[in-house]
């Protein structure tokens, strides 16, 4: 088992070779899509709100000494993974960074259109991919048939 990553820098460069990774395993032919969570509707920004706030909580009691998070024993708190955070902001540009080296330097990402959807284009990450899917296949509505 390897070991977690401690600093910031290590987790973003086990996300460039987790990228990497799946470029060898899947071998994308045209396109590169790489969504991040974005701001949410209003509705959900509420629960997340209440969320962050149980977590926040959380945090203080374990400096307390009340209680002890399984997060805090890798000091990362996953409030900063939330759009506007400085730390989303320092992945966004380490991605560009990172999108930029391989397509100057992996033949393997010639001629792929790389998308990176960053923390601060509004929507969840898997509504960004299903719309970037219809606006490639023109798919307009999709219809589920039950058999009757």
């Amino acid at each position: 088992m390897r070991p977690l990553p401690i600093s910031e820098e290590e987790k973003f460069e086990g996300m460039s070779k987790f990228i990497d990774t799946l470029m060898e395993i899947v071998r994308p032919k045209k396109m590169l899509f790489i969504a991040m969570e974005g701001v949410t509707p209003f509705a959900k920004n509420n629960n997340r709100r209440q969320k962050k706030f149980l977590n926040y909580k959380k945090d203080r009691e374990a400096e307390a000494g009340i209680e002890r998070r399984s997060a805090d024993e890798f000091g990362f708190d996953y409030n900063s993974l939330c759009p506007g955070t400085d730390f989303m902001s320092r992945l966004h540009v380490h991605l560009r960074a990172y999108i930029a080296d391989r397509i100057r330097t992996q033949p393997r990402w010639v001629g792929i259109k790389v998308i990176l959807s960053d923390a601060s284009v509004p929507g969840e990450g898997e509504h960004k991919i299903m719309e970037i899917i219809r606006s490639q296949r023109g798919i307009i509505s999709v219809r589920v048939f039950d058999g009757n």
